[in-house]
């Protein structure tokens, strides 16, 4: 076989793997950039949804605070109320 045969057999040959490895290794670049991309906007979302969760635990917790200050309140005045009741009674 003469050499400018084999060549033309294997120069192809030969171009076409290196052409896959060269576009293997850019697909993989490209799906690798996709999914940090898309990690970084779950996590904003996740943060977005945190800091929403945080304020309206506060929010919450101010209202129950307030809820068992006028509770307390109500509690005091029943049982002043109960005290006056047995005075008069008794």
């Amino acid at each position: 076989m003469d050499v400018r045969i084999i060549w033309e057999i294997v120069g192809p040959v030969l171009t076409g793997v290196i052409a896959w490895f060269a576009s293997k290794k850019r697909h993989q670049a490209e799906t690798d950039t996709v999914i940090i991309e898309n990690s970084t906007k779950v996590i904003a979302q996740w943060k977005e949804l945190a800091e929403k969760y945080e304020s309206d635990l506060k929010i919450l917790s101010g209202r129950l605070d307030e809820l068992e200050r006028k509770y307390n309140q109500e509690l005091m005045l029943r049982i002043e109320l109960e005290k006056r009741l047995m005075k008069s009674q008794g």
